[in-house]
């Protein structure tokens, strides 16, 4: 009898701590599987989060694309218009120089007319910029001209109506020093009533 109340009694006791060991298990069990659910709720949560901020951003990438889209058939039309306008501008340009050379031509044509009318018709220009007698000669010539010849009693008195100041005129010793000679390569006659008219005019000369 005391042999069977010991027995039951480490039975008992065994079964005890068994079931102690399986409580303390299954609450560690739980525990962890709550543990386990807490941190699938806070990936599931961030998961959410950037799930809604893909979407967003999805949401902003298609607005963004809407833009550019609209922005690239802005551009695209307005490459159109700028070509358009670049040939027009590119035509223009060919027409504008075609009329330039033929103006140039025109001028080229006039202005060899009106050398012509001016050396038979005695033309004249008179220029207020003070230069040397070399300077004022090579403007004359680069304009097709060159310094008055006063070869004649008429000339010499248009030119005396015309100016009120000492001007230069085309009479020079400068290739020969006490030898005047016309820039035409004439010689001063010394004898002619010419050379009296004008010598105010040789006297101002270098």
């Amino acid at each position: 009898m005391t042999v069977s109340l010991w027995l039951i009694s480490v039975l008992l006791l065994v079964f005890i701590i068994l079931q102690h060991i399986t409580i303390t298990a299954e609450r560690d069990l739980i525990k962890s599987y709550k543990n386990t659910v807490e941190e699938f709720n806070q990936t599931i949560n961030s998961l959410q989060g950037n799930y809604t901020d893909l979407m967003n951003e999805k949401h902003q990438l298609q607005n963004n694309f809407s833009f550019i889209s609209h922005k690239k058939l802005e551009l695209e039309t307005r490459v159109k218009d700028v070509t358009a306008e670049k040939d027009q501008l590119q035509r223009s340009v060919e027409f504008l120089s075609q009329k330039k050379l033929e103006l140039e031509t025109k001028v080229t044509s006039l202005s060899e007319e009106l050398k012509k009318e001016a050396s038979k018709q005695g033309w004249f220009f008179m220029s207020n910029e003070l230069k040397s007698w070399s300077d004022s000669r090579k403007y004359c010539r680069d304009r097709g001209g060159d310094l008055v010849v006063i070869n004649s009693e008429e000339k010499q008195r248009v030119i005396s109506s015309l100016v009120s100041e000492t001007v230069w005129i085309g009479l020079s010793d400068i290739e020969n020093e006490g030898n005047m000679k016309w820039v035409d390569n004439s010689s001063l006659n010394q004898g002619s009533e010419v050379m009296a008219a004008i010598l105010d005019f040789s006297s101002q000369q270098q």
